[in-house]
């Protein structure tokens, strides 16, 4: 007997069908809709196991009429995803990169073809499920896990995916609030800064935990990156949210070298344009360093070597003629740049690129 038990357990790891919970009576019991869903998953969990176990190609050629095929079985979309979605977070430990990859493309598939009522219940849980790919950016998995949330934004919009988002912002676990913060640089690429510029501002200016204020500075990194220079027309309205966060002496360190950072990756984001954004900036860290040299006591290491790098990225906006105050930026960049440790090999590369932006500004001597 224990015997057929244990035959019976290899052969279902080997076509891993997924077994969810759900209690179904006799068909006197169930109404005809309920009928057709759970007709509906059984079908979708023979096509997905049998596809599962097939070889390459006939995987190619199932995605290729896969749209058609659950069209001719009736079976709708929304079941498929749902389906998916069981399937994965219940076997998530347990699934290897390729099935992992096989379900993600399944549901990038069907997603665009679900309506938008049906999908909102599902908000929570497709995120939940694409945010641990999204973190390794050379898996495969990555690109599918960020389709699905770019498109599942497009359909659904910010609001359901915000109220998760902030509150894994607030979340212990540094691994959380990472994820968090790419999966907004994906939504927002989507929608546009416009839309979620409202959610960034009420987390860094309300009465926020700090975590949450630096998770929201960071999420602008982000959208310095996948967004680009397209964020032009917003970058004042950036630059004045973040500032704060900067020039505080009182503040954490952690908290302005993020701050230092993510500013750094607007001005590479816009370059060449943007300076003039960009001024107050220049001239109030100027002003804080200068005052009875408070700034670099407090400013050392990895912490002066970003407020550097954003120097750095500040100065390679200008273009000829040069404002002004040219003679005063450089001169207080030198003075910056002389406070870097030489000892440490990061901050002597920081430091170099510095200098090089600093000698390429003609006619101004150092």
């Amino acid at each position: 007997m224990e015997c057929e038990e244990m035959k019976n357990k290899g052969n279902a790891s080997h076509k891993r069908p997924i077994v969810v919970n759900e209690s179904v009576g006799s068909d006197d019991e169930l109404s005809s809709e309920k009928k057709l869903k759970t007709n509906s998953r059984e079908l979708v969990k023979n096509l997905l196991s049998r596809v599962m176990n097939d070889s390459s190609h006939q995987k190619s050629v199932f995605f290729i009429n896969l749209t058609r095929s659950i069209h001719d079985m009736g079976i709708e979309p929304i079941n498929v995803l749902d389906y998916t979605l069981s399937w994965m977070l219940t076997e998530r430990k347990s699934l290897k990169d390729e099935e992992a990859g096989f379900l993600l493309k399944v549901m990038s598939k069907v997603l665009p073809s679900c309506d938008e009522d049906k999908v909102r219940p599902l908000v929570s849980r497709i995120i939940l499920v694409a945010q641990p790919f999204v973190e390794d950016a050379s898996s495969h998995c990555c690109i599918k896990a960020s389709e699905i949330i770019y498109t599942l934004s497009k359909i659904t919009g910010l609001d359901e995916i915000a109220v998760l988002i902030r509150l894994q912002m607030n979340d212990s676990s540094d691994y959380v609030r990472d994820v968090a913060v790419k999966v907004m640089g994906i939504v927002a690429s989507a929608l546009g800064i416009h839309v979620v510029f409202p959610f960034i501002e009420s987390c860094c200016r309300g009465i926020e935990p700090l975590r949450v204020r630096c998770a929201a500075i960071r999420m602008v990194e982000q959208f310095a990156v996948r967004i680009g220079c397209t964020l032009l027309p917003h970058l004042s309205s950036l630059i004045e949210l973040m500032e704060f966060g900067l020039l505080h002496k009182d503040l954490e360190i952690v908290r302005i070298m993020i701050t230092a950072l993510s500013l750094a990756a607007l001005a590479k984001a816009v370059a060449p344009y943007g300076y003039e954004h960009f001024k107050p900036i220049l001239h109030r860290l100027f002003d804080f360093f200068s005052r009875d040299g408070v700034g670099f006591i407090h400013r050392r290491g990895k912490v002066l070597g970003a407020l550097v790098k954003l120097f750095t990225c500040i100065i390679q906006l200008l273009t000829y003629p040069y404002p002004s105050d040219i003679n005063w930026n450089v001169a207080n960049g030198v003075l910056l740049v002389s406070r870097l440790s030489v000892d440490d090999e990061e901050m002597k590369e920081i430091g170099f690129e510095a200098i090089k932006s600093l000698v390429e500004i003609k006619d101004v001597p150092l």
